[in-house]
């Protein structure tokens, strides 16, 4: 027995020299599931130009600096942009890694804050020129939740699946993840995704999150997903 396992082993050298170890693996998936750094910069400039706010430089230069402070091993995995009234916060959460860390589960314990970013509103102001922000969340999203899918199976060509929440407890959750008795399930299609966004963006106060399995308008007890897309994330 042992000295069939010696062999395999063997083998596995070398039949594959140019092979990737479990963490390297692990790693280079990571790579391709994790909101790219420059996802909390984008949100900010396109939030702030959807609002008609004037002096951009002076907000890119602030989100500039927060962005230096990232590091290689800060792989984004939730977004959060939430307003209410007329506060509206970006915030943007990476993984919790420790040294020899060898598998990978998506969840909230495993999650810590990053970075956010508060932007002052009037209140009776909605934001209303969505599109471009709205498209952006989702091409994000799926490229996320579907890496290396995005030339070959678009996402403006998927089935996706609506599911309607109640929430847990008495008191309204700030954390999609909460959302945990389903009411109603459905495919939808993709401009249904496109009218919650915008539906959700255009009120006085909303929560919207980005995790990678599930878009969410939290003000809407909704979350979405592509058909294709897994509901849980290890690896």
């Amino acid at each position: 027995m042992s000295h069939k396992k010696q062999n395999t082993a063997l083998e596995s050298i070398t039949n594959r020299p140019g092979r990737r170890s479990r963490a390297e693996s692990t790693r280079r998936w990571l790579l391709c599931s994790s909101y790219p750094h420059a996802v909390f910069a984008n949100i900010g400039i396109m939030i702030l130009r959807a609002i008609g706010e004037e002096d951009l430089d002076v907000h890119a230069q602030g989100i500039k600096a927060q962005e230096k402070m990232f590091d290689m091993l800060d792989f984004i995995r939730y977004v959060d942009i939430e307003r209410i009234s007329d506060k509206l916060t970006i915030t943007v959460k990476r993984l919790i890694l420790e040294r020899g860390t060898t598998t990978i589960e998506d969840s909230r314990e495993s999650h810590e804050h990053m970075v956010t970013l508060n932007i002052d509103l009037d209140p009776q102001m909605r934001i209303e020129n969505s599109d471009t922000l709205v498209e952006y969340l989702i091409e994000q999203f799926y490229q996320v939740a579907a890496p290396g899918r995005g030339k070959q199976d678009p996402w403006y060509r998927q089935t996706w699946i609506a599911e309607t929440k109640r929430l847990r407890g008495p008191e309204t959750s700030r954390d999609f993840r909460d959302l945990t008795v389903r009411s109603q399930r459905e495919k939808i299609a993709v401009e249904n995704v496109r009218a919650a966004l915008t539906e959700s963006l255009s009120r006085e106060n909303f929560h919207i999150a980005l995790s990678t399995s599930n878009i969410c308008c939290l003000d809407q007890s909704l979350r979405m997903r592509p058909e294709t897309v897994p509901t849980t994330r290890r690896r």
